[in-house]
């Protein structure tokens, strides 16, 4: 009982690091800075340089879409490179 209780709560644990790390990758994603951009700006140093021309004009949407390679498919969620054309002959050599 005692470990079921304790690999539990390593599991939300877990769970909560998870959902912490994507909320701050997405919000740099968004945003189009780094990590080192949000940090500066925070203590004050560079913040008005944070982005540069090109990017300011730049839509969430389109900064999602560079970073995942294209518009939205099946293939932002499969973490590896697909080629985009399946050859079942290729696959059986």
């Amino acid at each position: 009982m005692v470990i079921g209780v304790f690999s539990v709560f390593l599991a939300l644990l877990f769970a909560l690091f998870v959902l912490i790390m994507f909320i701050d990758q997405m919000q740099c994603i968004l945003a189009n800075t780094s990590t080192i951009d949000n940090l500066q700006a925070k203590r004050g140093r560079g913040a008005e340089n944070i982005k540069g021309e090109k990017a300011g004009k730049r839509t969430a949407w389109q900064n999602v879409k560079e970073v995942f390679g294209g518009e939205f498919n099946i293939y932002w969620l499969y973490p590896t490179d697909v080629p985009k054309v399946l050859c079942v002959e290729r696959e059986f050599d």
